[in-house]
C-alpha cells in the first residue's frame, strides 16, 4: 500500500512495474464515491529497479484509492516522441489525448496495465522504522500516564 499526503504539491511514488515505460497514465478510483480520476502522463523516470511517478494527486484525507498504471501504446506515444525528437515541447497531454480519442486513434486496446496497488491518503507522519504508525484516533483522546491505581468504593 502506498501512503500519500493530502497536498497540492507534486509527490513521487516508486513502483516496480511489469514493463519499464515512461509514457504512462494513472487511474485512481476513490473507494468511497467510486469516482475515477485519470492523471495523463505524469512525470515518469526509471530509477534503478523502480519507476518513479511524480504528479499532483488531488486526494481527500482518510480515504482509500485503487491505483492502476497503464502504458500508453500506439499513436499517442508515437506523436509525443515525434514532437520531442523534432525539438518541440510537449506541453498539453490531456488535450492531445482527448483529440486522439475523438479521432478514434487511441483505443482501450492501446492501454496496457503495468501496475496495480492501493493508496491511502493521510497527513499523519508515518515512519514504521521509528515506530510511527497511523493512529485512527489521533488527537481525539488524551493518554493518562499516571500510576495511581486507587479507586473509591461507595
Amino acid at each position: 500500500m502506498i501512503i500519500l499526503a493530502k497536498s497540492t504539491i507534486e509527490q513521487t511514488i516508486q513502483i516496480i512495474p511489469r514493463v519499464y515505460e515512461t509514457s504512462v497514465t494513472i487511474k485512481l478510483r476513490d473507494d468511497s464515491t467510486n469516482d475515477v480520476v485519470s492523471i495523463i502522463l505524469p512525470s515518469a523516470s526509471v530509477n534503478g529497479n523502480y519507476l518513479d511517478l511524480s504528479s499532483v494527486f488531488n486526494l481527500k484525507e482518510n480515504r482509500f484509492y485503487d491505483l492502476e498504471v497503464y502504458h500508453i501504446k500506439g499513436s499517442y506515444d508515437e506523436f509525443k516522441q515525434r514532437v520531442i525528437s523534432s525539438g518541440g515541447t510537449f506541453e498539453n497531454s490531456a488535450c492531445l489525448l482527448s483529440f486522439l480519442e475523438a479521432e478514434n486513434l487511441v483505443k482501450t486496446t492501446d492501454l496496457e496495465i503495468i501496475y496495480k496497488d492501493r493508496i491511502f491518503c493521510t497527513n499523519q507522519d508515518i515512519d514504521q522504522l521509528n515506530n510511527n504508525y497511523y493512529d485512527l484516533n489521533l488527537g481525539e483522546y488524551s493518554d493518562y500516564n499516571g500510576y495511581d491505581n486507587t479507586y473509591l468504593v461507595i
